[in-house]
């Protein structure tokens, strides 16, 4: 048997910005707090936990932190959380452990200062607000160990103005399959622990934060089919049911099995784009009992084109979550998007009559949420790159919006700081996606979607592409539903999952158990040879058909030879549920003899699942057969008769002479 790949596609563990120097291996820093924002009356609140796994104490460890001026523009904030601050020092703060760090031990520290005790930046009339990058290091009284960068919104005053923000979460885990194809609870439970994703669903659950969820049918799938096995899948459940019945979320679409849909049209698979969409909203209604807002697309990557939107046009698609590489730089709106970010919804072209508005993933936010680094950092550097946003233009933040969005949602740890963070920062507004489409017109013209170009054969889906021509023929034969078949059609969507363009390996394996598993199915269905002997040159032909499916199916029997015709057709539609069954065909034998006729079982629409033979043994004499006969025998008979009168004429006349007297010897 081979083994279908438990799903190892990367699942994002986020974590936060990068660090110039990274601790001492044997030394563990965790950061549990960095204050979301500072203002006059709000000190800046740093708390770190500190574990010693070495063998010796670590001597006079203390905590540093420096504050940096205040940035500028995004890029230097960028600059400055990827540990290259270009601004001046103007504040530096030191916290010293009570006492060495002995092996084995662990000891939380907290910095907590005002910061306008540190410096007059902070202080009235030159307290500025602004973002401030702040740099933390873990130092003995010989060596800067490690550090870290981070950045803090500092407000001298209320803002005037809330910026909107949009928070998408796309909820996935790469499936998990046995050798069977059937979900693996115990892998299931290990991915779900790695990821936290039920912790963050639960956290999400227990606010009123408006956000936009969008869910894999696939993990949806297997979580209900793994609850049982795995307390994780079943409290992933509950946390995810709890925000479908939330009014203050709004539930987008999501491919079922997380597939690109711009490489699915690309290889072929035109039906699956529809058919991801379709089966993921219909798994999320029976399972969460809350359809996703199918006109609302959250696509995997935040990438279409053309082809796939013109795929997915017909199921109502009508705005879009996507990545600005994919549109022409906006230079001309009203609030100067190249320079400060698409920060409206915009109107997108994707082919004649077919065009949708889009909202434009924030690309800094969305590559600083797949970077490595602490958790709380990410949250960090996220909420900051929102003041940054913010502080832009102030007066204008209510009419602008930022898309705070990742592939697929980070590590609970992250998720759950910048929900924190997020709800506590008093210059965002938390909007669902289709509040920010509603309230934030496009009044612009619209933009050309750029064109996929050449796309590589991945593949996992050429696999699919041969294991959904197998599962479709085995669906065209099943009368009504058929638990079975829908379970390979769902594997399929799974093997097209975007998780295996960096495994490969997997998604050809699930493939190919679903192509197994339908042509299996089909083998079930056949016609058994058998003989017939015909004793006249019309008779009936029976043809036995024999299914092993257990179902209702639906199937054309076609008969073809050279030495029989059949005057009421070569093909007969049957359907039947049960275990054998047989059919006439009226036949006309063309000689006598032994010869096959040919059986195929084909779909209806006329694709051959099996052929069988029967071997017709004719023994009938045809009218032809018989005058030639009877013709032959009558002439040999005349021809007879008038040799025996012809040689009568010839014989000479004789007559009988009466007996005379015997002359004497």
């Amino acid at each position: 048997m081979r083994t279908a790949l438990a799903a190892t596609a990367a699942a994002l563990v986020v974590a936060a910005l990068p660090a110039t120097a990274q601790p001492p291996a044997e030394i563990d820093l965790r950061f549990e707090r960095v204050s979301p924002w500072t203002a006059p009356d709000r000190p800046l609140e740093i708390a770190v936990t500190l574990s010693n796994r070495s063998a010796l104490p670590l001597e006079n460890p203390s905590i540093g932190v420096s504050v940096y001026g205040r940035v500028l523009s995004r890029s230097e904030l960028r600059a400055a959380l990827d540990g290259r601050p270009r601004s001046s020092l103007i504040a530096t703060v030191t916290e010293d452990l009570a006492a060495p760090l002995q092996a084995g031990a662990t000891q939380r520290v907290a910095v907590t200062r005002d910061l306008g005790q540190l410096a007059t930046s902070f202080r009235p009339p030159r307290a500025r607000g602004g973002v401030y990058p702040i740099e933390i290091r873990l130092q003995d009284d010989r060596r800067i160990l490690s550090r870290w960068f981070t950045a803090v919104p500092f407000f001298s005053r209320p803002p005037p103005q809330q910026l909107n923000v949009a928070w998408i979460w796309s909820v996935h885990r790469p499936p998990a399959f046995d050798a069977d194809g059937k979900p693996d609870p115990a892998a299931l439970e290990a991915s779900l622990r790695r990821s936290g994703l039920a912790r963050a669903a639960a956290a999400l659950a227990r606010t009123s934060v408006r956000a936009t969820v969008a869910v894999t049918g696939s993990l949806l799938d297997s979580a209900s089919a793994g609850a049982a096995g795995s307390p994780l899948a079943s409290d992933l459940l509950a946390g995810l049911r709890a925000l479908a019945e939330s009014p203050s979320v709004e539930l987008a679409a999501l491919p079922y099995g997380r597939a690109d849909l711009t490489a699915l049209a690309g290889a072929g698979l035109d039906g699956d784009v529809a058919r991801q969409m379709s089966e993921s909203a219909d798994t999320a209604a029976r399972v969460l009992g809350r359809r996703p807002d199918l006109s609302l697309l959250a696509p995997p990557g935040f990438r279409l084109d053309p082809r796939a939107a013109t795929l997915a046009a017909p199921l109502g698609v009508r705005r879009v979550i996507l990545d600005p590489a994919l549109l022409p730089p906006i230079e001309d709106q009203a609030l100067e998007g190249a320079l400060f970010g698409p920060s409206r919804p915009v109107r997108v072209s994707a082919a004649p009559g077919v065009a949708f508005d889009a909202l434009l993933v924030d690309p800094e936010i969305r590559e600083r949420l797949r970077g490595p680094g602490d958790p709380v950092l990410v949250a960090q550097g996220v909420l900051a790159e929102t003041a940054s946003s913010f502080f832009e233009l102030p007066l204008l933040a209510s009419a602008r919006v930022i898309v705070v969005a990742s592939d697929v949602l980070p590590g609970s740890r992250t998720a759950i700081a910048l929900l924190r963070s997020l709800t506590a920062a008093p210059w965002i507004r938390m909007r669902t996606v289709g509040e920010a489409f509603s309230s934030l017109q496009s009044e612009e013209a619209p933009l050309p979607l750029a064109p996929a170009g050449a796309l590589p054969e991945l593949p996992y889906l050429a696999a699919a592409r041969a294991a959904r021509r197998a599962v479709d023929v085995a669906r065209a034969v099943v009368v009504g539903p058929a638990a079975g078949i829908d379970a390979l059609d769902r594997l399929i969507l799974d093997s097209e999952s975007a998780d295996w363009s960096i495994a490969p390996a997997g998604g050809v394996a699930i493939a190919e158990t679903a192509r197994r598993k339908a042509r299996d199915f089909l083998g079930t269905i056949r016609a058994p040879d058998r003989q017939v002997t015909l004793t006249s040159r019309r008779g009936a032909l029976p043809v036995t058909v024999v299914n092993g499916t257990g179902l209702e199916i639906r199937l054309r029997v076609r008969l073809s030879s050279v030495k029989a015709t059949f005057p009421a057709g070569e093909s007969r539609l049957l359907e039947t549920g049960a275990r054998i069954a047989t059919l006439e065909f009226p036949a006309v034998a063309r000689a006598t003899g032994s010869f096959p006729v040919t059986v195929l079982l084909q779909t209806v629409g006329g694709e051959t699942i099996a052929t069988g033979r029967v071997v017709v043994r004719s023994t009938a004499v045809g009218a032809v057969a018989l005058a030639a006969t009877g013709g032959g025998a009558l002439f040999l008979l005349g021809a007879w008769v008038r040799r025996v009168l012809r040689r009568r004429r010839a014989r000479p006349a004789t007559t009988n002479p009466l007996p005379g007297p015997r002359t004497p010897g």
